[in-house]
């Protein structure tokens, strides 16, 4: 079940994407009120997740082809950076890394009021000639745990 936030050009929704095409949450769950992005739909109550399980084949949604991708979550409460992969820190393994490396991950805080979807434009600043690029990968837990299992990360 791919989980996403949505735009039909009427405002942000979470949805589910399902064979190619977005079924509304708020919908599916009967949510009258709507649900403005995926953190919406996380935080009900009752498991909503296994309730959009059961009720996925309930709808015939829009083409994904046809709405907005957003950030998953618009705003989130925090949005946490690492400093550097493993793989850049030791420069292509060529150096070895301390064990304190591995035990104090360095991370910062960054914006959580700028982010993007996945098509969005990315504003920058008009003095800059040329940009840097970099890949930021996010992940959304939808509930608490620890030391979770492969096997258990998607159930």
């Amino acid at each position: 079940m791919k989980l996403v936030t949505y735009d039909r050009g009427d405002g942000p929704r979470a949805g589910v994407v399902v064979d190619e095409r977005v079924l509304d949450a708020a919908t599916l769950l009967g949510e009258g009120r709507g649900l403005r992005d995926v953190r919406a739909l996380l935080e009900l109550s009752n498991d909503p997740l296994t309730r959009l399980k059961a009720v996925l084949g309930s709808a015939a949604g829009v083409p994904l082809t046809s709405v907005r991708l957003r950030a998953p979550i618009l705003q989130p409460p925090t949005v946490r950076d690492f400093m550097v992969y493993e793989g850049h820190a030791s420069a292509g393994n060529s150096r070895k890394l301390s064990d304190a490396w591995y035990r104090l991950p360095i991370f910062y805080f960054s914006n959580p009021l700028c982010l993007f979807g996945p098509d969005d434009a990315v504003p920058y600043p008009s003095a800059s000639e040329q940009l840097d690029y970099e890949l930021e990968l996010a992940a959304v837990i939808g509930r608490e745990g620890s030391n979770i299992a492969e096997a258990d990360a998607f159930s």
